[in-house]
């Protein structure tokens, strides 16, 4: 069919010309698409698969170099996400910096009635380093990442459960949040160059009456 756009052109969109199925698309995706795209410059639709299509733009077909890349940019972006958290957890605060671009904006809270809100690297790491010392346990998890990678940045949903206790005061707070991500790519690597989160609950408890002990295991830096 035709598009028509601003400039009084028109360009032909093709309809989907094949559907994939998952034991065939399990051959060489470069293998897959030669025929096709030799024949036609149409589109595919891959059921069940993680990526559903390859895209396209008028008359071009992305290339499964294209898509190659893009998996892989998802993939790295998931790996700085990880590293971060294990960082923070494990308060090895260096490798928590080198996830963060310079310039990052994070936006945290509410939790507890109070809201967080950083413009740089600096402070933000110098917060967490003081706040969550030796006596501050932490667990941070996250899965159901959404990620849109668009050339050097992309953006990036996580759902969020945490627990923080803090045993010499009888505290445990648990919660659950939306992390609201961008990324940027950079010589070093993707960097996170947003964050934040916003609460779907959080809840605390007094550990006073439960008998309750911690002991900090050796993968935190105390």
């Amino acid at each position: 069919m035709l598009g028509h756009y601003a400039d009084g052109s028109q360009r032909h969109w093709y309809p989907v010309d094949a559907v994939v199925s998952p034991k065939w698309y399990r051959q060489p995706l470069d293998k897959l698409l030669e025929p096709l795209a030799a024949a036609n410059p149409y589109r595919l639709f891959v059921p069940g698969t993680w990526c559903p299509e390859i895209r396209m733009c008028c008359n071009d077909v992305m290339s499964p170099h294209d898509h190659a890349a893009d998996i892989a940019d998802v993939e790295a972006i998931k790996q700085v996400k990880y590293r971060y958290l294990r960082a923070l957890d494990t308060k090895h605060w260096d490798d928590y910096a080198d996830t963060l671009a310079e310039d990052i904006k994070a936006d945290y809270g509410p939790s507890i009635g109070k809201e967080l809100h950083f413009t740089n690297r600096a402070d933000l790491v110098d917060y967490m380093r003081t706040s969550l010392g030796p006596n501050v346990i932490t667990e941070h998890r996250v899965t159901h990442p959404e990620i849109i990678v668009t050339g050097d940045t992309a953006s990036g949903s996580w759902y969020l459960q945490d627990r923080v206790i803090v045993a010499e005061f009888n505290f445990m707070l648990i919660g659950a949040a939306f992390y609201r991500d961008e990324y940027r790519r950079t010589e070093d690597g993707w960097k996170i160059s947003v964050t934040g989160y916003d609460r779907t609950y959080d809840a605390t408890m007094s550990l006073a009456d439960l008998g309750f002990k911690i002991k900090p295991g050796r993968a935190i830096a105390i």
